[in-house]
């Protein structure tokens, strides 16, 4: 994004934002963490990387191009958004974890064995994929959630939060996986938290948002 602007009902909210997300196929993608106070502006942030909403000036480039409002659904699939409350149906886990497939630009394996690992990889090996998935904790349905979001295999993921709600092993599994994903898959990774994280195995960017500015910290 380069010098963006977002205003609401005339009121600015973020003033000349600049940030550059890397995702690298065959190397380490960016590992960004956003802290700043509440109503700053953090999750307003996250919503524009994905187009959620449109900056009020300023350009949003994908690759060095401004993309056309055509491609909006193709940009959400490269850049999803890990809320801070999950949404899960009332089903069983297995239907919540297919749901996303849909809107894949490549077709993820269903069969058993892949799902179950989709499963594992989040920390959900207790869980049965016919289980209900309305019961489970909200530690667990966040990694539902995100286990959903990664059979879309976007570039980018944005996190919002995710673990603000979490026990201390539901975080710990959560923050692992999203650094593991920069780290070993090459994503690039925007953390939005008020909590210290600092990953084991890179070194993040970290920047602050007040004031209608980001900054590096």
């Amino acid at each position: 994004m380069r010098e963006v602007d977002l205003a609401f009902d005339g009121k600015p909210l973020l003033q000349r934002i600049g940030l550059s997300i890397r995702s690298r196929s065959d190397d380490v993608g960016d590992f960004v963490v956003i802290e700043g106070p509440s109503g700053s502006g953090k999750s307003s942030l996250l919503r524009l990387l994905n187009r959620l909403v449109e900056p009020t000036a300023g350009q949003m480039l994908v690759d060095g191009v401004i993309p056309a409002a055509a491609q909006t659904p193709a940009l959400r699939r490269q850049v999803a958004l890990l809320q801070q409350t999950p949404v899960i149906m009332s089903d069983t886990v297995r239907v919540n974890l297919l749901h996303g497939d849909a809107f894949a630009t490549q077709s993820a394996a269903k069969d058993e064995a892949q799902l179950r690992r989709d499963l594992d990889r989040v920390g959900l090996e207790h869980i049965a994929l016919d289980d209900a998935a309305e019961p489970l904790s909200v530690g667990q349905r966040q990694r539902l959630a995100l286990a959903r979001l990664l059979r879309v295999q976007p570039r980018f993921l944005l996190a919002d939060e995710p673990t603000s709600a979490l026990d201390d092993e539901s975080r710990r599994v959560v923050l692992a996986r999203l650094e593991s994903l920069c780290v070993d898959g090459g994503m690039g990774v925007v953390l939005v938290t008020h909590r210290q994280f600092t990953p084991a195995r890179i070194t993040p960017r970290r920047l602050r948002l007040q004031d209608g500015h980001l900054k590096e910290v």
